[in-house]
């Protein structure tokens, strides 16, 4: 019978010893589970632990090269989702992670521990990051609910919407997004529905910073959060990555919303 579809990647091995890592949220995993030592390759978006920067760079989830990869020798290769790409597919063994929730934050630890052979690791981790959200919501409880605007990109436009970690974290936090109902996890919506939604919060993490053309925010005018000088501009990766360190997001978000941080 002749193929009728997208060719397979090689099923994964038990315990990968040699791991390109084209996640940035896969590669702060396995170095938190104790493999550091076996990633061998990156993609240019890792950032994050320090130890990781000296690892081959091979491009990103979008355009790596295949080469570069294959030189390198992995018994695996972490992607996003179901990306398998032109090159890869059916060449090497892929582990296709899925991060976009909490939930699924939370069961990538469990997925990378296995690919790992590092089972009790992955639980553990889980383990301490579900006790460190339990504690930003403790720590939030009772707050004043606050209408928040996300903006991932004020040059385009887009800003957070539903159904992903970053909505879900902000509601923890006291935070309202204006963007939840907006159809997408990552939405574009004219500066005249934000305007009418008025939020009292914006927090744009694009890095942007000052240009001859105007950004999103620079068409809100007079919002609730222009007039109360509640427009944060934090450049700050963690709170845009999946993964290990998606405790230490929720409790600098909580700080963000509600106005007891910079």
């Amino acid at each position: 019978m002749g193929a009728c579809g997208p060719e397979k990647p090689p099923p994964a091995p038990s315990s990968a010893q040699r791991i390109v890592s084209l996640v940035p949220s896969v590669t702060e995993t396995l170095f938190a589970l104790g493999a550091g030592d076996r990633v061998v390759g990156i993609s240019t978006w890792c950032d994050h632990p320090p130890e990781a920067l000296a690892r081959p760079r091979v491009g990103d989830l979008y355009n790596f090269s295949v080469e570069g990869i294959l030189a390198l020798r992995p018994d695996l290769v972490a992607v996003k989702g179901e990306r398998l790409h032109r090159g890869l597919a059916g060449r090497l063994p892929v582990l296709e992670v899925r991060d976009d929730t909490l939930a699924e934050i939370l069961a990538s630890f469990l997925q990378v521990g296995e690919a790992v052979g590092r089972p009790d690791a992955g639980r553990a981790l889980r383990e301490r990051v579900e006790a460190d959200l339990e504690s930003v919501r403790r720590r939030s409880a009772g707050l004043p609910r606050r209408r928040v605007l996300f903006v991932v990109d004020a040059r385009e436009g887009f800003v957070v919407g539903g159904d992903n970690f970053i909505d879900e974290l902000l509601s923890l936090v006291g935070g309202d997004n204006v963007a939840r109902d907006a159809g997408g996890r990552w939405v574009r919506l004219s500066p005249e529905v934000l305007v009418a939604r008025d939020p009292e919060v914006v927090l744009d993490t694009s890095g942007t910073g000052a240009g001859s053309e105007p950004t999103l925010i620079d068409r809100l005018g007079s919002i609730t959060a222009v007039r109360a000088g509640a427009v944060r501009r934090v450049a700050e990766t963690v709170l845009v990555r999946p993964g290990p360190r998606v405790g230490q997001a929720a409790e600098r978000l909580r700080e963000l919303v509600q106005g007891t941080g910079k």
